[in-house]
């Protein structure tokens, strides 16, 4: 079985209907058995997310890269303006919350909402400052 990666699937206007199951899928895996076992896993986004069909209609969806997983507090996360939680951005930490986050912005974007390039990592602090207000 082949697998695409998420960014793919949107650029192809795949439909609500596999957004719809992107969402609880991966709601209900990344925040409830990976946060529950410590681990974050620090750069969420699109490039991250394979797609899978099953079967007609079903879909599964796997998180990639956990090369990259934070494991200890001195390990510092990948950046990506776009999908890194505001602690990433202004901290260069993760805090618990900063996998949540980053599904916020993910799903945000794959369901169709425009999130702009930032040319600079303070740029991207202030869209968050504005969206979050």
């Amino acid at each position: 079985m082949e697998g695409k990666h998420l960014l793919q699937q949107r650029k192809l206007n795949a439909g609500f209907l596999q957004m719809k199951h992107f969402t609880a899928a991966m709601t209900v895996f990344l925040l409830c058995i990976v946060c529950s076992v410590g681990i974050q896993h620090g750069d969420i986004s699109p490039e991250h997310v394979m797609w899978f069909v099953v079967a007609i209609g079903e879909y599964d969806y796997i998180l990639t890269d956990w090369g990259h997983a934070v494991l200890e507090e001195r390990y510092s996360p990948a950046i990506s303006p776009e999908f890194s939680s505001t602690s990433a951005l202004h901290e260069g930490r993760l805090c618990p919350a900063s996998d949540a986050e980053s599904l916020i912005y993910l799903l945000s974007f794959v369901s169709g909402c425009a999130i702009p390039e930032f040319d600079s990592m303070e740029a991207a602090l202030c869209w968050r400052n504005r969206v979050w207000a």
